[in-house]
Order: C-alpha cells, then sequence, then structure tokens
C-alpha cells in the first residue's frame, strides 16, 4: 500500500484546493491503492468512498487539513479506539461502532456497516433503554479517549458549545431568558460529578445512526468532533434537530431560534438526568417551547 503522497499533500495542504475536480481525481487515484473502490461522497471535511480492503467491505474516509473544532482525523481515531474498548467490557449492549481496518497520516479504513439512517424513521423513538445503554458507554468510552492535543484540547465539551451558541444571534426579545438559562446550565455542569469525563459524540443526528431492524442494533458514525463533556449534550443536539410533528409554522420558528432551542432542550436534559425520558419526550418539551414562547397563536 502506497501512503507517501500523503505526506506529500500534507506538506502543502494550505495550497490544496480541496474541491476542484483535479484534486479529488488526484485523490481518488491514490487511495485506489489502499482499497478498491466503489463509490463515493464528500463534504467540507471529508471525502469518503466506499469499497473493498483485503476481502471486506469498507468506507475509506480521507480527512480534509482543515483545523476547525480541532483535529478530526486524530480525534475519530481516539473515539473509535475508546468506544471499541468499552464495547468489549460492557458485552451485551444494541450498540455499535465501525472497527479500524487501517489508518495513515489523513487516510482511515473502517468496516462498512449494515443499517438504514435515523431518518429513514421519522416516527421512530430512541427509547429510555437505547439512552440508558447510550450513557453507560459514553461514561465508560471517556476513561480510554486520549483527546488529541490541538486547539480545543484544553476546551470541555461544554466549553465548545456555548462558544457556538454565542455566535448565533437570539432574537424576539428573549435575550434575558436566553443567558440566563446559559447561566444555569453552565452551574449544574460544573457542579457535575462526572464533570469533562464522559466521551460526547458532537455530531449526534438521525444521519450518523444506523439501525439494524433484523437485529435491532444501533451502530453510531462519524466520531470527528468527538471530546469530553456530558451525555446530555449529545441527546439534547439529536432530540433538538429532530423535529417530531412539527408544522410548517414550526420549522420556520426553529430555524430563526436554533440556539435557543438547543440550549432550552439541553436545560431539560441536565435536570432530568436521573431518569431516561425518551428522545420522543425531549422532542415534545423544546416543540411546545418553542409555539408557547414564539408561535403567532
Amino acid at each position: 500500500m502506497k501512503v507517501l503522497f500523503l505526506d506529500a499533500i500534507s506538506g502543502r495542504m494550505d495550497d490544496f484546493n480541496w474541491s476542484s475536480d483535479s484534486s479529488r481525481e488526484y485523490i481518488h487515484h491514490h487511495l485506489s491503492e489502499i482499497a478498491n473502490i466503489e463509490t463515493l461522497e464528500s463534504g467540507d471535511s471529508l471525502i469518503k468512498y466506499t469499497g473493498n480492503y483485503n476481502g471486506r467491505k469498507c468506507v475509506i474516509r480521507f480527512f480534509n487539513a482543515d483545523r476547525f473544532y480541532g483535529d478530526r482525523f486524530d480525534r475519530e481515531g481516539a473515539a473509535l479506539r475508546a468506544v471499541n474498548r468499552a464495547l468489549i467490557e460492557i458485552g451485551t449492549t444494541r450498540i455499535r461502532v465501525p472497527q479500524i481496518l487501517y489508518e495513515a497520516d489523513r487516510v482511515r479504513v473502517v468496516t462498512w456497516e449494515e443499517g438504514e439512517d435515523w431518518s429513514n424513521y421519522p416516527d421512530k423513538i430512541l427509547d429510555s433503554q437505547f439512552i440508558s445503554e447510550f450513557k453507560e458507554l459514553m461514561w465508560k468510552s471517556g476513561q480510554y479517549f486520549d483527546r488529541p492535543q490541538d486547539a480545543f484540547s484544553d476546551l470541555s465539551h461544554s466549553d465548545q458549545v456555548f462558544l457556538n451558541i454565542e455566535q448565533n444571534p437570539v432574537v424576539g426579545g428573549v435575550e434575558e431568558d436566553f443567558h440566563a438559562i446559559a447561566k444555569e446550565i453552565r452551574l449544574i455542569i460544573a457542579s457535575a460529578e462526572d464533570k469533562d469525563r464522559v466521551l460526547v459524540h458532537g455530531d449526534f443526528h438521525e444521519l450518523n445512526i444506523l439501525w439494524k431492524e433484523q437485529t435491532d442494533t444501533y451502530t453510531l458514525l462519524d466520531w470527528e468532533y468527538a471530546t469530553l463533556g456530558n451525555p446530555e449534550f449529545d441527546l439534547a443536539y439529536f432530540s433538538m434537530s429532530r423535529k417530531l410533528d412539527y408544522t410548517p409554522e414550526d420549522v420556520q420558528i426553529w430555524n430563526r431560534q436554533k440556539a435557543f432551542a438547543y440550549l432550552m432542550t439541553l436545560h431539560w436534559c441536565l435536570l432530568h438526568i436521573p431518569e431516561h425520558p425518551t428522545t420522543a419526550d425531549i422532542m415534545k418539551k423544546t416543540r411546545n417551547f418553542l409555539r408557547e414562547q414564539f408561535g403567532t397563536n
């Protein structure tokens, strides 16, 4: 397997035109030396192929050098290793993650996982059993997560979240309520016994969850934003972004008030840590809050 080209790319990545056709053809050619490539997907953070590696169906992930949110290649690798180790210890659970087959520089080859992403099941919920298993897994994984040394190494996930939230405008005369809730959330997190010891996925939404109906198992994908923090962040983000029984007006409100919706959802999740409410409970709470605060009816 030839990976010398990665050194050349890494050395001039600042000048590398990530989106040009010639660049993609160059990457495609050399990644073909690592695995037999079949299909292609691409986004802002990486170019992703499916293919075959040593007779096993796989996904080849080539990461952009962009350091936003830290080194995403290193973060994903550290998270996958931590979660797979935790899964071995836990034993019985419905949750799965991809296995690392090969990695070098910015390329990672992982197992291809069967299932349909959760967006294909708009009426299904992540039940209380899943949430209980998820929290146990993330707590255990946090013990093994070797946090990469990058620009975000000294920031907890809560710090990162608030940096993002504070960059979003809050409209509708609710700034005072917004900042009051943010202050209370900071206090709750600061007093938590497991503060910054639990692994956080960081991009926990329906497209990153595969469900295999035959075995009732869930595979969690794309760990490039993983860090340490509180598992309620993942559940709040998932619940806030999945719009259960939203009317067109609800969606318009949500689009204007995403920052407030996430903050309120997170606040409610943190207040119910001892319980395991379903994501449907959380989603309805968010929807009703937005209707009461910003609806026209």
